[in-house]
């Protein structure tokens, strides 16, 4: 399977459908069809990251409101969520993975005992999906560092002596979603080592790259508009955000990985059957 050599992970078999509408049809047709399913998957959500919420809304609702996209603020508003990311990736990483699980099983149709297997995901996961948040946050952490340098430095009058870092380092994070895009799905379909799915999936990462800035650009102009109405924006995060933009993501690298990793997988699979008969 050349680049993208990989297990298969037992459980679920996938589906082998028909005929399927166009697929941005398809995703809104299976979104309102599961809508109460992935509203109770996003409070799950919610409810298990909890703290994110309390340290969020604090941060918000503080006088540093008043600043807002300003470079000090942004470089704050990182920094704060970099560290939940960091001291929260036990809990925040593994759920992921959990929450990816389920999507999946819906994109594809397929059964899912949404709790039983959000849980069993989650232990299952657990050990690969913390370490994966983790480095997310060191790497948002250090991207935070230059933007509050930089903002103090033209505080006091001076000129930003980090501006050259915030590139690359901006570019290295927004990579890095892309990476997570295809990381926790990658995850729990297949049995792997971390470096191999951080590899595969930063190649995903660059060969659907316009796939992967449209997914980015549409979640941030919907957070965009949850953050402007504040008060709106928290109940509707709690209710629906995290599981239309984790929806939309699966169900979008799904065809991808499917074509590139779980069809090679399965015929690898059949051919090592036949060749012991």
């Amino acid at each position: 399977m050349g680049l993208f050599q990989s297990y298969q992970r037992e459980g679920k078999g996938v589906e082998k459908s028909a005929m399927r509408p166009i697929r941005p049809l398809y995703f809104f047709e299976l979104f309102f069809r599961k809508f109460w399913k992935l509203m109770q998957m996003n409070l799950l959500y919610v409810g298990l990251t909890l703290p994110i919420w309390i340290a969020l809304t604090m941060f918000l609702f503080s006088d540093t409101m008043e600043n807002n996209f300003s470079l000090a603020y942004v470089g704050d508003f990182l920094y704060v969520l970099a560290l939940i990311f960091i001291v929260f990736s036990p809990v925040i990483g593994p759920a992921t993975a959990g929450m990816t699980y389920v999507f999946k099983s819906y994109a594809t149709e397929t059964p899912v005992f949404q709790f039983a297997d959000f849980f069993e995901q989650f232990k299952k996961n657990f050990k690969q999906a913390t370490l994966f948040t983790f480095i997310h946050g060191l790497l948002l952490l250090s991207f935070s560092f230059t933007l509050i340098h930089s903002s103090s430095q033209l505080v006091v009058g001076g000129s930003s002596t980090m501006s050259s870092m915030q590139i690359p380092l901006l570019i290295v994070n927004i990579l890095f979603i892309f990476v997570s895009y295809y990381a926790f799905s990658i995850m729990v379909m297949f049995q792997m080592k971390f470096f191999d799915i951080l590899k595969n999936s930063f190649i995903f990462a660059l060969a659907k790259l316009p796939l992967n800035l449209f997914i980015l650009i549409l979640i941030a102009a919907i957070s965009y508009f949850l953050f402007h109405y504040i008060v709106t924006g928290l109940l509707l995060t709690a209710l629906f955000l995290y599981s239309f933009s984790g929806f939309l993501v699966v169900f979008s690298v799904y065809p991808t990985l499917e074509k590139h990793m779980l069809i090679p997988a399965e015929k690898q699979q059949l051919k090592l059957e036949q060749d012991e008969k």
